[in-house]
């Protein structure tokens, strides 16, 4: 599959960043990062380091086949991303060897190469909400992949920590890119019960929504996003040409 061209990444972020996988499929579900990282809420500080029950987290749960989720072990953490100590005193480190721009953007040449460091940020940081974006957009874009299956990234960032909201929105883009709009949904769902109320869920399930034909329920949903201040138009166009203003 072709790649498209790479933007410079030796500027200044922009506020609103949009990621190569959401330029090719224009209009379907994505995620927003301002600034290079989403906002989250903060949770009770961890120790200076990991807890022996973070220590231990391990693979849990099974893959798509029932297996159990197996991996290589965190050689540096696994810290929670959302915990205000561990972004200001352990991330730096992590991402400036292991997720870089190049490797943000998935625009280095060997693939294999964004699995590895792509891993490492997510071993060290299982629910580093990026790296888990990346890592999804790369195990659509990529036949063949290399490491853990995605779901078991996914399994290790909600035990880390179940409450994080982000993390179920994400699955929940990662569900409704293959079209399985069901579990789509219940994703959405729960992260907006955990309390995830951007405007990036909310423009998300109207387009699931939309997708699901039901259209009262996107049309409240792209409201309630636009309101938030939310940037695409993907949404907001769909919905005019089938007659539904805002």
């Amino acid at each position: 599959m072709a790649f498209p061209p790479v933007r410079n990444t030796s500027s200044v972020t922009p506020p609103f960043e949009r990621c190569l996988f959401e330029e090719m499929m224009m209009n379907g579900p994505t995620l927003l990062f301002r600034n290079g990282v989403l906002p989250a809420s903060l949770f009770l500080l961890l120790l200076f380091t990991s807890s022996p029950s973070l220590a231990a987290l391990g693979w849990p749960g099974t893959d798509q086949e029932g297996r159990p989720c197996s991996g290589p072990p965190s050689n540096y953490g696994p810290f929670d991303y959302t915990d205000h100590f561990a972004r200001s005193k352990k991330l730096g480190i992590v991402e400036q060897y292991h997720f870089t721009p190049q490797i943000r953007n998935l625009a280095l040449t060997n693939r294999k190469s964004l699995f590895d460091n792509i891993g490492y940020t997510l071993r060290a940081f299982p629910n580093h909400h990026p790296a888990l974006y990346a890592m999804m957009r790369l195990h659509l874009l990529e036949s063949r992949t290399y490491g853990p299956p995605l779901e078991c990234y996914f399994n290790r960032a909600k035990a880390i920590n179940p409450t994080d909201g982000t993390i179920y929105l994400l699955e929940g883009i990662y569900f409704h890119r293959l079209k399985e709009f069901d579990n789509a949904l219940d994703r959405y769902r729960t992260a907006e019960k955990l309390g995830k109320k951007s405007a990036e869920l909310y423009y998300n399930m109207g387009l699931l929504y939309l997708d699901m034909g039901e259209n009262d329920k996107a049309l409240e949903y792209a409201r309630k996003a636009y309101k938030r201040g939310y940037p695409l138009k993907g949404l907001k166009q769909r919905l005019s040409k089938m007659g539904l203003k805002l």
